[in-house]
């Protein structure tokens, strides 16, 4: 239990840091993506609560969903938990002023611990005795973090371009990704499991399964060979033309595809995980949207649509769908964790029980607060201390929550504890 609980525990942590830089920093935050503030919080969300949870939960999903235990899961868990939490924090400090060295030290810490967990993980998958659609998933979502990875590795340690290429260039290619590559396809693989086990529904088309990670990073992989043509009108077409449309298009029909599975589900569900795929499902709409206006108005990165497409993808959509599967994960480890006891001197508590249902749901609820002052702030600067105050609550409820969870699961073993002494 212990393996993915630290990750799990850790994140809102980060979660609740990106918060109160946005909050300290105000207006200049929502200034520019180029912002210092903006780089800190982006990082700290992105490395410290989306990669930082994935990572532990991998480890406890890959050996159900894909019969793929990674071997010396403790170790693995140890070294990266330990590499993430540190670099991120490095890096953090660096965006804020820390300099080009520490940025530099922050980078090589994050690339040993994420290319050592790479490794883990694909190794596992490879001896996997079937191939499934989430490990087949997975695994293209494991290779879009290491790329990611070794170019955000790269910015940071190097300042100036490499290959004549543009630096603005390289950030939105490390960016697509972080994004696309990393975040989405790990949603995506998930879902393959999940999606259809929550609604007691029909699986995913096969058709999907087998062509869409394979689409997504072959746009990647064309929208960074063609990038050093980006300055010329046909380079700056395939960059952001081709490679954002069928980037979009690929996750557009996927989110299609759940929306039906879902609606033809045997069971609706009502619990706070149901709420937040719900809306998490219809934050990607509108990122979609956005980015997709964003790309036909051939608007620039900085303009407000395409930073609002970014926010509502990573604060909302990532944020709810890690809350909704945390307030389901972290109680089923308690409750398998106490199906292990010896003795039982009196009926166990079920998952349910093991979480506190009315605080997680209506946590989901709220965080639309958060995420529609986060929105306000790329147009209204002047709003990102209250939205920096509202999701650093946001970040506490999810933490308390889960320390909540951790409460109801120490109490019922003492209990267990107890009635054998």
């Amino acid at each position: 239990m212990s393996v993915p609980l630290r990750f799990f525990l850790t994140a809102p942590a980060f979660a609740l840091l990106s918060a109160v830089v946005i909050a300290l920093a105000g207006p200049a935050v929502a200034a520019s993506r180029w912002a210092p503030a903006a780089l800190a919080a982006t990082h700290l969300m992105t490395l410290g609560f989306v990669t930082m949870t994935a990572a532990g939960a991998l480890l406890q999903i890959l050996p159900v969903a894909a019969g793929a235990p990674v071997a010396r899961a403790r170790r693995v868990a140890g070294v990266t938990h330990a590499a993430l939490t540190g670099g991120t924090l490095l890096l953090a400090w660096a965006f804020l002023g820390g300099g080009r060295l520490l940025a530099s030290l922050a980078a090589a810490v994050l690339l040993v611990g994420i290319g050592a967990y790479v490794v883990a993980v694909a190794r596992a998958l490879a001896r996997a005795p079937t191939a499934t659609p989430t490990g087949m998933t997975q695994g293209f979502a494991l290779a879009c973090l290491g790329v990611t990875a070794l170019m955000g590795s790269t910015l940071a340690a190097v300042p100036t371009p490499v290959a004549a290429v543009p630096r603005s260039t390289l950030v939105d290619i490390h960016m697509a990704w972080g994004f696309a590559g990393w975040i989405g396809l790990l949603v995506v693989g998930v879902a393959y499991q999940v999606v259809p086990m929550f609604g007691l529904s029909r699986p995913y088309p096969s058709l999907l399964h087998r062509s869409l990670a394979p689409v997504v990073v072959g746009a990647l992989v064309f929208m960074a060979t063609t990038a050093p043509g980006g300055d010329t009108a046909a380079g700056h077409f395939f960059f952001y033309g081709l490679a954002s449309a069928a980037l979009l298009a690929g996750f557009g029909v996927f989110l299609l595809v759940t929306w039906r599975i879902q609606s033809l589900g045997r069971r609706r569900g009502d619990g706070a995980t149901a709420a937040a795929w719900r809306l998490a499902m219809g934050a990607l709409g509108a990122s979609l949207l956005g980015a997709g206006a964003a790309v036909a108005t051939d608007a620039i990165p900085d303009l407000p649509i395409a930073l609002m497409a970014a926010v509502v993808f990573l604060f909302g959509f990532a944020f709810w769908l890690i809350a909704g599967m945390l307030y389901r994960i972290v109680p089923f480890l308690a409750w398998m964790d106490l199906q292990r006891e010896p003795v039982h001197v009196r009926p166990l508590p079920s998952v349910r029980q093991l979480a506190p249902q009315g605080s997680c749901h209506a946590h989901v609820w709220a965080h639309a607060v958060a995420l529609a002052l986060l929105i306000a702030a790329v147009g209204r600067p002047v709003l990102a201390p209250a939205a920096g105050v509202s999701f650093g609550l946001s970040a506490l409820w999810l933490g308390f929550n889960l320390l909540w969870s951790i409460r109801l699961y120490l109490r019922a073993k003492q209990g267990l504890s107890g009635g054998r002494g």
